[in-house]
């Protein structure tokens, strides 16, 4: 069984680089037509089922994506994006440059992390990825399931699926909008088949 994770569409605040978390922004005009697009690289594969985080801008990509489909996307809770509490919206060149923005961990020394007022953990995270994982595992007779969700959310996937600790949770090629991470389910247990593929730039999905 195959799991692919989409990353949603552009939104405004991806545009101007500020950090977003579970603020629910929809895509810009750019975005929808990522999500378009990429609808359609995907309509090649027949997805036996579809699962949607909550957020409007992941289900504004799913929507997109599953025009070229025969099922329809489920929402699941756990498939939303971390939230950063009080400081969604803060400038990302901000929170890379100053020390003392509680932040700047999450970036750049994740194990140390610890959310600001509001914000959810790295181990939160792990927990309802992990959780995730568990249902997808339970289907039986699948064999392509979609997610389309949030980079940091798939990180979590990815490293719930890898046994991989925090301090290596950024380890990984830049997740562009509309990317495609991919798992396989196999012996019992998760692993990554290709990360962040960058399917509008015509990078393959050939597995």
């Amino acid at each position: 069984m195959y799991l692919y994770l989409m990353r949603h569409g552009e939104t405004d605040w991806n545009l101007t680089r500020k950090i977003q978390g579970i603020t629910d922004n929809p895509l810009n005009a750019n975005g929808q037509n990522q999500a378009l697009i990429g609808g359609e690289i995907l309509s090649k594969i027949h997805f036996d089922k579809c699962f949607c985080s909550p957020l409007i801008r992941a289900r504004q990509t799913a929507a997109a994506v599953m025009a070229h489909q025969r099922c329809e996307f489920e929402i699941d809770d756990d498939l939303r994006e971390i939230s950063y509490g009080v400081l969604e919206g803060t400038p990302l060149e901000y929170i890379y440059s100053d020390e003392n923005c509680p932040l700047h961990n999450y970036f750049l020394a994740t194990e140390r992390y610890e959310p600001p007022e509001g914000g959810e953990s790295i181990d939160a995270l792990f927990k309802r990825s992990g959780r995730f994982l568990s249902k997808i595992s339970e289907l039986k007779g699948m064999e392509n399931i979609l997610a389309v969700c949030h980079g940091s959310l798939i990180r979590g996937l990815v490293s719930v699926s890898e046994g991989l600790p925090s301090s290596v949770f950024w380890n990984c090629r830049n997740q562009k909008n509309c990317s495609i991470t991919l798992l396989q389910y196999n012996e019992s247990r998760w692993h990554i088949v290709k990360e962040s593929i960058d399917i509008l730039s015509g990078e393959a999905l050939d597995i």
